[in-house]
């Protein structure tokens, strides 16, 4: 038993001078189109890292590869995928992404949990579905359930109970 709580505290000790009193050196920061952040890059030798900046202060203190904006999302891509931001620096929300599509209006994010839509007018995230197709202002979407349609709010406005996508009716 005591064994098992000095490698606890020797761990917690480790852990504590790596994390807790880290700083980094930032080599200068640059402004992410369409947000109030910017990319701050930060020296950690060849090559450098990157985090999101806003306030004078990083983020999260997370380092990325590399980090860009489209349409006022902030895009942060590591070896676990990919992050969003909101365009005020707030993580969209923790899950890492495998893939994206990001468009004026919205943004599908995917993952090992399925397809999410965001709404940046009203910073909305959806649950995650199997499939999402925008459909002009509209958003099909399957479930386990079947297909059903979203309006521009994420609202259901047709249930997600149809077999197929073409027995959905029009909205």
């Amino acid at each position: 038993m005591k064994k098992t709580i000095i490698v606890i505290v020797v761990l917690g000790l480790i852990f504590a001078a790596r994390f807790c009193s880290h700083t980094v050196d930032i080599v200068h920061t640059q402004a992410l189109e369409g947000t109030e952040c910017s990319v701050a890059v930060i020296d950690l030798g060849t090559p450098n890292g990157y985090a999101v900046y806003h306030g004078q202060k990083l983020v999260n203190g997370e380092i990325y590869d590399q980090i860009s904006s489209k349409h006022g999302i902030i895009i942060a891509h590591n070896e676990h995928g990919y992050r969003f931001y909101n365009r005020s620096g707030n993580m969209i929300n923790n899950l890492y992404y495998d893939d994206y599509d990001i468009t004026v209006r919205y943004a599908i994010f995917e993952s090992r949990f399925g397809k999410y839509i965001y709404t940046q007018h009203n910073d909305i995230l959806s649950i995650p579905y199997q499939e999402v197709i925008p459909q002009g202002r509209h958003f099909a979407v399957k479930d386990v359930n079947g297909w059903g349609v979203l309006d521009k709010d994420l609202e259901c406005i047709i249930p997600t109970e149809y077999a197929s996508l073409s027995q959905l009716p029009h909205p």
